[in-house]
């Protein structure tokens, strides 16, 4: 996907736009929380998970660089990508 959001064509906008979008509920439902839309969540994150509060801040700033983008995917994705995977079963 993050390849698809850099060649600047209009499909590569929207496809940007949509994966900042959907990247804020995929965090919750990979670490099989409940995602109560995006106010509430902003205000989880801010108390639980500082760190990652801070990756989607700067992703989800206009203009944001492509590594910001890539930052937050590893970011929400991680749980996914560990080794130890039990909680997610």
């Amino acid at each position: 996907m993050l390849e698809r959001i850099t060649t600047g064509d209009i499909e590569a906008n929207y496809r940007r736009v949509w994966l900042l979008y959907a990247l804020l509920e995929d965090y919750f439902a990979l670490r099989q929380q409940w995602y109560l839309g995006s106010k509430a969540s902003w205000n989880w994150l801010q108390v639980h998970d500082q760190e990652s509060y801070a990756i989607f801040a700067t992703a989800l700033t206009p203009g944001a660089s492509i590594s910001a983008i890539q930052s937050l995917v590893e970011t929400v994705f991680a749980p996914y990508h560990s080794e130890d995977r039990e909680h997610l079963q």
